[in-house]
């Protein structure tokens, strides 16, 4: 998938089988858990792991690696990540 450049909110969205995806939505700027899904741009799957330190806090991280880059966000125990490359 490709995202055009802009401002976008992200959400980690677990599906009814146990597997996340991360929804890149074009509304940015809301509190909550709740965002408007007519307004989703796309989504990717995430990897779930366990991690190996716990995050008392959400963390998202950006590396290089896979080619490009590693998204990762991290709440407690629970690692989500999946690969990038900037254009």
């Amino acid at each position: 998938m490709t995202v055009p450049s802009g401002e976008y909110s992200l959400w980690a969205k677990r599906e009814a089988d146990n597997s996340w995806k991360l929804v890149f939505n074009k509304q940015h700027g809301q509190w909550g858990t709740e965002h408007e899904v007519s307004q989703d741009l796309d989504s990717v799957p995430l990897k779930a792991t366990k991690a190996s330190s716990s995050a008392e806090m959400v963390t998202i991280s950006l590396t290089k690696g896979g080619g490009g880059g590693v998204i990762a966000i991290q709440w407690g125990d629970m690692k989500l990540t999946a690969n990038f490359k900037a254009k």
